[in-house]
């Protein structure tokens, strides 16, 4: 039997923590494109991938990790801003069907256009060297880079749920999860917000992508690696819930790292547990369906 030791416990929970808060920042977009334009949006993953590439092309020009930062976000963001209007706005009043094959097409062509520019092989990307450390805490050391992982998703998340709750435009967003047609019927233009909110989703995308890419090789297919890990959080957290999808992502995130100490091929298979037990007792989700994104 396995000795769970405090420095076992506190590195599980600090790694919890870490895998728990990728999965939170990188399903919150997912949750809102699903919640307000009622899209899944299969090629999340690849917007993932896409912001950590941006990241490792940044930081190859510039040597600046803050500065990599802000630059991948908005450049997922502009990704964002083309590819709404061209393509996504023609299947809003389609069936469902339409937008799966749409977004699948997607996923495909921009799995493409990753690896014509980067290519197939995968590229190292290191923490910058202020970050390359540990930090002690007592009777462990934890690296410094995933302490930092964990605070700027943290800081994201709840930048984003500011957004959602304190601006006019996160307002309308909201609304529009809850009751587009309403929306529309007010007089608001909802194409706009439907490009506001899906380029801010992406580009949320591209952020968890960003702080990924120091702890794991960027490769064209890390977005697949993702993909069904965030679609989990999204249902189990209850589709349109804010609160939901962060709880979810922690949970799941909690429940991969301690799995991992007890068998580490059980980490993986431990979220799809999970899922099934708590749909089978909660079809809506941990919160629901009903709570409003926000």
């Amino acid at each position: 039997m396995i000795q769970l030791g405090p420095e076992l416990i506190i590195s599980a929970i600090l790694n919890g923590l870490s895998i728990g808060m990728m999965l939170v920042i990188g399903a919150l977009g997912l949750a809102m494109i699903f919640g307000l334009m009622h899209i899944a949006n299969f090629a999340h993953g690849n917007f993932f991938a896409l912001g950590a590439y941006m990241a490792y092309s940044v930081f190859l020009y510039t040597n600046n990790f803050y500065l990599v930062i802000p630059l991948s976000f908005l450049s997922v963001v502009v990704v964002g801003l083309i590819l709404e209007p061209t393509l996504l706005r023609r299947l809003y009043d389609r069936p469902v069907v339409d937008s799966l094959i749409v977004m699948f097409g997607v996923l495909l062509i921009t799995y493409d256009i990753i690896e014509m520019i980067w290519g197939s092989v995968g590229l190292p990307f290191s923490a910058p060297p202020e970050l390359s450390g540990a930090i002690s805490f007592g009777i462990i050391e934890y690296p410094a880079y995933r302490i930092f992982q964990i605070s700027a998703s943290a800081f994201v998340a709840f930048f984003f749920w500011l957004f959602l709750k304190k601006t006019e435009v996160g307002l309308l967003i909201r609304a529009g999860v809850q009751n587009r047609e309403m929306v529309q019927a007010l007089g608001v233009d909802i194409k706009k917000v439907f490009l506001i909110g899906f380029s801010l989703a992406v580009g949320i995308a591209g952020l968890a992508g960003v702080f990924a890419a120091p702890l794991m090789q960027v490769f064209p297919l890390m977005g697949n690696d993702i993909i069904i890990k965030i679609f989990i959080v999204v249902v189990v957290g209850g589709i349109g819930s804010f609160r939901g999808t962060v709880l979810a992502g922690l949970i799941l995130g909690f429940a991969s790292a301690f799995a991992a100490l007890i068998w580490p091929p059980l980490a993986d298979i431990v979220i799809y547990l999970l899922m099934g037990v708590i749909i089978i007792a909660k079809p809506g989700g941990i919160l629901g369906e009903g709570e409003v994104f926000g």
